[in-house]
């Protein structure tokens, strides 16, 4: 009776552990999909990649450049899932997605942020997050 007890106990402490970490795994799984990812995508892009979006951070006198679909994603993500990333972090990125700047390259409209802005600081974190996010998935997948 003893034994079937102890086992019982033991197999209960290893179903909530699993639990435990199923659960880490999912959450992790749901901010790198709904809010870190996209949004450090967004401003990567809006950052490295030339082209057209090269001229409008060039014209704008930006350090990053996006399109109003990707601002209104941006919008969208941080109303959804701003608190995936924390509320301090998501208020001041909506913030500054708010006052963000106008210009046109050709025919395409563009809005941007400046160095004043800070949003190379936000990039920062959303990268280094998301790099943790990773890690720590990765950890949770491999035991």
């Amino acid at each position: 009776m003893t034994g079937a007890t102890l086992f019982l106990a033991i197999y209960a402490y290893v179903t909530i552990q699993e639990g435990k970490k199923n659960r880490r795994k999912d959450k992790i799984e749901k901010m790198l999909e709904q809010a870190y990812s996209p949004l450090y995508e967004i401003l990567r892009r809006a950052k490295f990649e030339n082209g057209e979006r090269s001229a409008a951070r060039q014209k704008g006198g930006f350090d990053f450049a996006v399109t109003p679909v990707e601002l209104d994603r941006m919008r969208e993500i941080m109303e959804r899932f701003g608190h995936l990333i924390g509320k301090p972090q998501s208020e001041r990125i909506s913030m500054i997605v708010e006052r963000s700047k106008y210009t046109r390259t050709g025919t395409s409209p563009w809005r941007g942020f400046t160095s004043e802005m800070e949003m190379d600081k936000h990039y920062n974190y959303l990268r280094e997050e998301r790099d943790r996010l990773r890690q720590e998935l990765d950890e949770l997948t491999s035991l």
